[in-house]
């Protein structure tokens, strides 16, 4: 775990959200996770993007505070990242209580 953390702030921004979503499924720690992969989500590189969107739907409504930058993804030029983008808000809002 302590690597994991020091890796939080390698150059690479590959390196940085695999860590993140790793430190989180290894100790649910989605707290000092949820920022890192929040970030990776404007990374321009789509396999970046789409894990750090799919870990956040992973880690349910702890990552609610993802909610608005998931919902600008929802508009990317790549269906993939936006039917994952919605897949996570489907998770992360899972335990919301529906409108009427």
């Amino acid at each position: 775990v302590p690597k994991l953390i020091k890796v939080l702030d390698d150059k690479d921004e590959d390196v940085r959200s695999a860590a993140a979503w790793a430190l989180y499924r290894i100790t649910g720690k989605a707290d000092q996770s949820i920022p890192v992969l929040i970030k990776a989500l404007s990374n321009k590189k789509n396999r970046v993007n789409r894990k750090a969107a799919w870990a956040l739907g992973d880690i349910g409504p702890a990552a609610k505070q993802a909610i608005p930058i998931l919902e600008k993804v929802l508009r990317d030029r790549h269906p993939q990242i936006r039917q994952i983008a919605a897949e996570a808000l489907k998770k992360i809002r899972a335990q919301e209580k529906p409108l009427p």
